[in-house]
């Protein structure tokens, strides 16, 4: 959890507002039981073109999934809610955002009629020539201890 940053360019290339880029974010984050079965999962993957000194979101995809049955403990989970934000997608800015945020409950984790919360937090920033993806799990609620989570993510850039 926390924040990755990744430089695009670096030294006289990171002046040069003359190339473009395109630059691709995505991340995945997700609550797990404890035998390490899916049971909410929160994805956003962006996309935007660069010189560098500004930028362009190109387009932003986004999923909330929970997982209705699961096999061995009998728990079912849904989607409570979510929500998005984003930079205009018509012009270049220097500071360029897509975030997302979802938010999920169990309310019979072990047939105990206990409610269990887990929100994802994904949120993607351009700044010029450097990327930041913040993400973060939190979990409350009755058995919140026994759940476990990960962060994957993928970052890529070239020329255009």
């Amino acid at each position: 959890m926390g924040t990755k940053s990744a430089i695009i360019a670096s030294g006289s290339e990171a002046g040069n507002c003359g190339r473009q880029w395109r630059i691709h974010l995505w991340a995945k984050t997700r609550t797990e039981d404890p035998l390490g079965i899916n049971l909410a999962e929160t994805e956003q993957a962006a996309a935007w073109n660069s010189n560098l000194c500004q930028n362009r979101l190109l387009g932003v995809s986004r999923d909330h999934w929970a997982n209705p049955d699961t096999i061995f403990f009998s728990t079912y989970w849904f989607v409570i809610g979510s929500s998005n934000s984003q930079s205009p997608r018509t012009t270049y800015y220097p500071w360029t955002w897509a975030d997302t945020y979802g938010y999920y409950q169990n309310d019979n984790f072990l047939d105990n009629n206990q409610s269990t919360w887990a929100s994802h937090t994904i949120e993607f920033t351009l700044s010029q020539n450097i990327a930041y993806l913040n993400r973060r799990i939190v979990r409350t609620g009755y058995f919140k201890r026994f759940l476990s989570g990960d962060l994957l993510e993928n970052f890529f850039f070239y020329q255009i």
